[in-house]
């Protein structure tokens, strides 16, 4: 199923379509982290021989990306440093090789910061924001770990202190609605408890989760096919009881409240519940 709710379907001429099925997992759900992109490089080796054909795997340098924000890896006036941690995808395999961290937070306080999160996506720059006199930053990460014991992590507590020093407080916005936040700390999850960090505020957005979002955009696209499709009232109707509305509307407030507090020259850490 695709993201515009398209479904394909594949033939596959191959007779021993259970050795077929198994070589595809492998390849696409790799054992070892670092054959985790193999497939695709293999892929474009074989069906492409030409030798200028355009590598979409090196659109993204993050490196470039992140000295395009103004952040030169041989500078650390601004409290920020590239971390390699990640070279291997040991510390989380869905975090890229290259992280970008405050100074003083060592890899040390950065593996076990990752403990405390689900997935060990721990907080990490993404976006630096140097215009107009603001030095602020926006961070991302999943929930924490805190579950119904509202566990605590040391490592947890000064990376986000170090965060927090950047600009003196934060923002955290929860993507999800509270009662969802809170019904993950019974599954090991949860939510920050400001009390354990300096100057950082909570908001919960509201936004259902990806299933929710997708039955309601199955709901717009069943009614875009239908034969009776008629600009009149009940169109209208089915369109807002399909709550796909309430998604953009929701996503656009937050954005717009983020990139505001940005232009403010404050910190913003965003998260659901895995932080993907």
């Amino acid at each position: 199923v695709l993201k515009d709710s398209r479904n394909l379907r594949f033939i596959i001429y191959n007779k021993n379509n259970v050795k077929f099925y198994g070589d595809l997992t492998e390849a696409i759900f790799p054992k070892d982290p670092k054959q985790l992109f193999t497939y695709s490089f293999d892929y474009l080796r074989y069906l492409f021989s030409f030798r200028n054909f355009y590598n979409g795997w090196d659109v993204y340098d993050i490196e470039k990306e992140y000295q395009r924000q103004g952040i030169n890896k041989e500078d650390q006036s601004l409290q920020i440093r590239y971390t390699y941690i990640n070279e291997n995808f040991e510390l989380c395999q869905t975090y890229p090789p290259i992280l970008v961290v405050p100074v003083k937070s060592t890899d040390t306080i950065l593996k076990e910061a990752a403990d405390h999160r689900t997935k060990n996506r721990l907080p990490v720059l993404t976006y630096y924001y140097n215009k107009h006199g603001c030095t602020s930053s926006l961070w991302r990460s999943s929930q924490s770990k805190a579950g119904v014991t509202n566990k605590k992590s040391e490592g947890d507590v000064k990376h986000m202190e170090n965060i927090i020093a950047l600009n003196q407080k934060i923002y955290i916005y929860d993507a999800r609605p509270y009662f969802n936040a809170l019904a993950n700390r019974a599954k090991g999850g949860g939510y920050e408890n400001v009390e354990h960090y300096t100057n950082a505020i909570l908001d919960f957005c509201k936004i259902d989760n990806i299933h929710v979002a997708r039955k309601s955009l199955e709901n717009v696209y069943s009614l875009s096919l239908s034969k009776d499709l008629k600009i009149n009232d009940k169109i209208w109707s089915n369109l807002d009881s399909s709550n796909w509305f309430v998604f953009i509307q929701k996503v656009m407030k937050y954005s717009l409240e983020i990139a505001t507090k940005l232009s403010e020259n404050k910190s913003v850490l965003i998260h659901c519940s895995d932080g993907w």
